[in-house]
């Protein structure tokens, strides 16, 4: 199944920035992947501060820019 990924630039405006706003079509976002069953995925590595919260937490160690980074099954 394909899903088509939003364009939120060409979608917003500047009260489409608010905070309240945002969390609504967020919510709405995820709500429609979990009711497809699809992955929610970063298209990519994530930001490092996430493997920095990770190797806080016990579940990385390595390199967040290196290879230890990478997805494995």
């Amino acid at each position: 199944m394909t899903v088509t990924a939003w364009d939120f630039a060409a979608l917003t405006t500047v009260d489409d920035n608010m905070p309240e706003t945002l969390v609504r079509r967020l919510r709405a976002h995820l709500q429609a992947l979990a009711i497809l069953r699809l992955a929610n995925t970063y298209r990519g590595l994530p930001a490092p501060g996430f493997f920095a919260c990770a190797a806080r937490l016990g579940r990385f160690a390595g390199d967040a820019t290196g290879p230890d980074a990478l997805l494995r099954e």
